[in-house]
């Protein structure tokens, strides 16, 4: 399978980067300072396919020299804090071969230079020991190249609006040009630089529940230059350890999912991908497990296993009819949100006093029922967020009662045996009490100021998400006035209304 992978970062002296260092690391060649004599040698780096500079037509012909390209551009930024060269790195489909990746890496390069007309330095770099991680580092100048040498700063590509906007076309330009490749090879398979929110949303808006499941995962952590060569030693590394975790707990969740979608009778194909280490944006995703995230998708089994697995997000079917979802969310409103909910709701309640003649109207609008659907699901995340400052506070306690409990076993072991006699069993208590330690220290990490403030951010936005709702409902679907709330509704699903219980004053 082909994964997208692409990251942008800047080199700057105030961190004390050099253009000239990771020249030559990227290119596994000796680069020398001028001004301090310091020798950047990877010659003997590894991994290291090729190197070619690409430059517009007009550039001198000392601009497709490595060392005298990034010699000059250091030159032309003396400031201490100067922004230094831009790295645009980009995995490789490892289903293309060595020549193909060469033609791949030039398209891609061309294109850069063709928009920004600056200097780029293509390190394509391939894994060891069979590895799938193929992948090209194009180390870019921050000023375009005119004839005469380095010329303005490409400043569409800083931060802002206009900057994420570059970065997004480069983004879409790599991930069409890879597809095309792949296409012009015979390669049944393709890349997708949106995010994976996105990605789920629309699997499972179509109806591929797998693989709206297969997108949702905790993302791993960025491995840097450091970490990675320890690893490669065979040295553990606090990173790649978390990684691992990180995918075994991605895996199994998958793997239950799958399980419970199999005996649903909705497959029986295995899941189409395996666990990537692509990214969610956590803006844009909803946190199911500690080892799972899901996007803002759709879909009833999708959901109902997610759920299953401890979700956040319940199950709300899209063949609830308006009446049972209003009837679902009528209890949930009145038995559940009203008695511990403390912020004002003015829109929700004015709707809830008029929906059962709403509902009785609009009862076979396609819309309408849409909307009451998803009048649920939101009351639903609302409820959620609401219980889960709750929830965090017990578990700090049953953290705390947990430590109580072995630091007791650890004072009764010394008492009993002063003597230090049954070492094996102190350094057990003893590490039995760093364990739920670190379970305290990390439950409490959760319960701080800025964490409270946090959550109670999130609980107001789910509020106004709900308040929105509730006065466009109203907007689109007026009634002229409150009937008789003795008359029944056409249905015997529905559960009769229930006045607002308000707490005692």
């Amino acid at each position: 399978m082909a994964i997208y992978h692409s990251r942008v970062k800047t080199l700057s002296r105030a961190k004390g980067q050099s253009a000239l260092a990771a020249s030559a690391y990227r290119a596994g060649i000796l680069i020398v300072e001028p001004r301090t004599g310091v020798r950047h040698d990877y010659r003997k780096k590894r991994g290291i396919v090729e190197t070619v500079v690409f430059a517009p037509d007009h550039a001198p012909t000392w601009a497709r020299d490595p060392e005298r390209l990034w010699i000059a551009a250091e030159d032309a930024d003396r400031r201490k804090n100067s922004t230094l060269a831009r790295e645009f790195e980009m995995a490789l489909p490892h289903e293309l071969n060595a020549q193909q990746h060469q033609a791949l890496v030039a398209e891609v390069a061309q294109a850069l230079v063709g928009r920004y007309q600056f200097v780029v330095q293509a390190s394509t770099h391939k894994p060891e020991n069979g590895g799938l991680n193929h992948h090209v580092h194009f180390l870019v100048t921050t000023r375009r190249i005119e004839p005469d040498g380095f010329g303005e700063k490409t400043r569409e590509l800083d931060g802002g609006p206009t900057g994420r906007a570059e970065v997004d076309w480069t983004r879409q330009m790599m991930s069409s040009t890879i597809n095309a490749h792949l296409a012009r090879a015979g390669i049944d398979a393709s890349v997708d630089h949106r995010k994976l929110s996105v990605q789920a949303k629309e699997a499972a808006e179509r109806g591929d529940d797998i693989e709206a499941l297969a997108l949702c995962r905790r993302p791993t952590r960025h491995m840097g230059k450091d970490a990675t060569a320890l690893e490669r030693k065979g040295v553990s590394t606090v990173v790649g350890q978390d990684n691992a975790k990180i995918k075994s707990a991605n895996a199994e969740r998958l793997e239950k999912a799958f399980t419970k979608l199999s005996e649903a009778g909705e497959t029986e194909s295995r899941p189409p991908h395996p666990i990537s280490h692509a990214r969610v944006d956590p803006d844009e995703s909803v946190e199911v497990s500690p080892g799972l995230t899901m996007g803002k998708i759709t879909g009833p089994k999708a959901r109902e296993v997610v759920h299953q697995l401890g979700g956040t997000v319940k199950e709300t079917s899209p063949q609830l009819t308006a009446e049972e979802a209003w009837s679902n969310a009528q209890e949930l409103w009145h038995q559940m949100i009203v008695p511990s909910h403390t912020i004002p709701m003015p829109h929700t309640e004015e709707m809830m006093a008029s929906m059962r003649e709403r509902v009785r109207t609009n009862m076979h609008n396609n819309r309408f029922e849409g909307m009451v659907r998803e009048f649920l699901r939101r009351l639903q995340a609302l409820l959620w967020r609401i219980g889960i400052p709750t929830r965090k506070q017990k578990a700090y306690k049953n953290a705390r009662d947990l430590l109580e409990r072995a630091l007791s076993a650890l004072t009764q072991t010394n008492t009993i045996n002063p003597s230090g006699r049954d070492l094996t069993l102190r350094i057990r208590r003893q590490m039995w009490v760093d364990h739920q330690q670190a379970n305290v220290d990390a439950a409490a990490s959760r319960i701080t100021a800025e964490q409270v403030r946090a959550d109670n951010d999130r609980i107001a936005i789910a509020t106004a998400e709900v308040e929105l709702l509730s006065k466009d409902i109203m907007a689109r679907y007026p009634v002229a006035a409150e009937p008789d709330i003795d008359t029944p509704l056409p249905t015997a699903t529905i559960i009769p209304f229930v006045p607002r219980l308000r707490p005692p004053t």
